[in-house]
This record gives C-alpha cells, sequence and structure tokens, in this order.
C-alpha cells in the first residue's frame, strides 16, 4: 500500500565530524540532541521539514568525537486531503523518513573512520515531535515579548 506522503527532495546541507585518532574500549552511550522544524507552502499541500542533529561521544567510545549535521526534506500530499490526515502525516512521517536516510548517509561516511561506520541508533520520534508540538502550543500562548 503506498503512502500519500511524498518526498519530493531532500538534502544533507551541512555535515560536521570531529575524529580522534585513539579509541578505548568503554560501555557509555553517546548524546543525541535533535531539532526539528517544519514549515507548509501556502501554495499547495506541500510542507518542508529540517531538522538538526548533534552527537557527542564519551572519550574513547568511537573515533568520532563529535559530529552535527542539517537534513532538509519537501514532502508534499495529495490536493484536499482532508486536514486530520495531514495531521497524521506532517511531522512525524516526515521526521521519521529523513532520519532514515540520514542514517544511511552518517553511516556510509563515517565508514571511512579508523573504527568503522557509526550507525545513529533508533530514536523516538514520536516523542521528539511531541515535544515540538508542546514548545510550538507554549509559544502561541505567551504573550508577546514586549519588543517595539
Amino acid at each position: 500500500m503506498n503512502s500519500l506522503l511524498r518526498l519530493e527532495t531532500y538534502e544533507l546541507k551541512s555535515l560536521s565530524l570531529v575524529s580522534l585518532k585513539k579509541r578505548n574500549d568503554v560501555e557509555k552511550s553517546e548524546d543525541i540532541r535533535i531539532r526539528p522544524a517544519l514549515k507548509q507552502a501556502r501554495a499547495r499541500p506541500r510542507f518542508f521539514v529540517s531538522f538538526s542533529i548533534k552527537v557527542a561521544f564519551p572519550s574513547g567510545l568511537h573515533e568520532v568525537a563529535s559530529l552535527a549535521f542539517v537534513v532538509e526534506g519537501q514532502f508534499s500530499l495529495p490536493e484536499g486531503t482532508p486536514e486530520e490526515v495531514v495531521k497524521n502525516y506532517i511531522p512525524l512521517l516526515c521526521v521519521t523518513n529523513l532520519l532514515g536516510l540520514a542514517r544511511g548517509h552518517l553511516a556510509q561516511i563515517t565508514s571511512l573512520c579508523a573504527g568503522g561506520p557509526y550507525i545513529l541508533p533508533l530514536l523516538n520520534v514520536g516523542g521528539i515531535v511531541e515535544e515540538l508540538k508542546a514548545k510550538r502550543k507554549k509559544a502561541q500562548k505567551s504573550p508577546s515579548s514586549g519588543k517595539q
């Protein structure tokens, strides 16, 4: 069954990788921070989704000390798609799909490091999207900052 959501284009906009020379075997996990953003085009049911990810590795976990990247994608839905369906697809499926694409690129790029590829772990995209929605709701409810 095909999805109503279409990925029109995507880009890995930036990548920053800091590599180490030595690796020690340690049992620590990386610190991963993701920031999604969503904009809707006015002309059609088209959405622009981007997110940045920053990963900081504890000393010795991987030859890569830290990395950061930004991924952007353009998604669309058929004209006349009901609002309820749009809310089910956007931004959850957009971020999920872009994250999968980013994971593949990241593994390929880091495969050239001495320690082999870094596979970005699975993330709770539903939780990330809920945090984004809560922040938007809070921003809409808060009074203006008083700038004139």
